[in-house]
């Protein structure tokens, strides 16, 4: 009786070990299709590593036209202002000028009314 149980134990043994050759195969090819997986998402992470990197040189581009724009911007306002300022001193200017003029109007109208008399009264 003693080599029966043997028989059954190699026969146990066997299958159990016909078990662990197809989880060792199936675990090889998991293994394939994760090394897979894994080169692909390296590719991935290099292209976006790429990416970032392309991104972050057109973000320091756009900063620096940003920066200039700025300053362009502060420059216009400032000519803006100094234009602003020119052009109210140059409308109170107009206006006294405009006075002036009303003011030399009167003066010549009555002066040609006090010739007109001066000469009426000599007629």
């Amino acid at each position: 009786m003693g080599t029966i149980p043997k028989k059954i134990e190699k026969e146990d043994l066997s299958l159990e070990n016909e078990d662990l050759k197809k989880k060792l195969n199936s675990l090889k090819k998991e293994n394939e299709d994760l090394t897979r997986q894994i080169n692909f998402l390296d590719e991935e992470k290099k292209k976006l590593e790429s990416q970032v990197i392309s991104l972050r040189e057109e973000n320091s581009k756009l900063s620096s036209k940003i920066t200039d724009l700025t300053s362009e911007n502060t420059r216009l306002i400032k000519d803006y202002n100094d234009l602003y300022s020119l052009n109210k001193k140059k409308e109170g200017r107009v206006r006294e000028l405009e006075r002036y003029s009303q003011i030399k109007f009167i003066i010549i109208f009555f002066l040609l009314i006090f010739l007109v008399i001066l000469y009426l009264l000599k007629i």
